[in-house]
C-alpha cells in the first residue's frame, strides 16, 4: 500500500487516451518522456514487452511494472552522458543495480555491482555482489570500495 501511495503522489495518472490526446502526442503538442505501466497481470506485461520493444526502450524496476522511453534512453546512456560531461572514463565508474532498468548502466560502468536482491540477469553481468537492499547492500559496497 505504501508503494502505491508513493506512486500516486509523484505520478500523474493518464486520463483515458482519446483521439485528441493521442493526436497531441503524435504531433508533438504534448511530450511524453516516460510511460510507466503498473499491473499485476504478468501476461499483459509480457505483451507490453512484445508490442513496444522494437520501437522503444522497454525496461522494468520491479516485477509489476514496465518503463517505456525513447529508444536508446536508459541509465547506461545517462551514465555515458554524465561521464562525457565530467570528462570521466567509464572504467572509473561504479554502478549498483538490481533490475532490468539497470542493465545498460551496469554494462557501461567499469565496476558493476549487483544487489543481493538482483534478478539473475543482473547478477550475471556484474563483477561484484553485495547484500540486499534490506541488508544495507549499497552501504556495504561503498565501504568495500573505499577500502580498496
Amino acid at each position: 500500500h505504501q508503494r502505491v501511495r508513493f506512486f500516486h503522489e509523484i505520478y500523474t495518472p493518464c486520463p483515458k487516451l482519446d483521439a485528441t490526446i493521442t493526436n497531441d502526442i503524435l504531433t508533438g503538442k504534448k511530450q511524453i518522456h516516460k510511460v510507466e505501466i503498473v499491473s499485476y497481470d504478468e501476461i499483459a506485461l509480457q505483451q507490453v514487452d512484445q508490442i513496444f520493444q522494437d520501437r522503444f526502450s522497454v525496461s522494468c524496476s520491479w516485477v509489476t511494472n514496465r518503463e517505456i522511453t525513447r529508444k536508446q534512453i536508459n541509465k547506461g546512456t545517462a551514465l555515458a552522458a554524465l561521464c562525457e560531461h565530467l570528462s570521466l572514463d567509464a572504467k572509473d565508474c561504479v554502478a549498483i543495480g538490481d533490475n532490468r532498468n539497470d542493465l545498460e548502466m551496469l554494462q557501461y560502468a567499469g565496476t558493476a555491482i549487483a544487489m543481493g536482491n538482483a534478478i539473475t540477469e543482473i547478477k550475471q553481468v556484474c563483477d561484484v555482489h553485495c547484500p540486499s537492499c534490506e541488508e544495507h547492500g549499497v552501504a556495504d559496497a561503498i565501504r568495500t570500495l573505499l577500502q580498496l
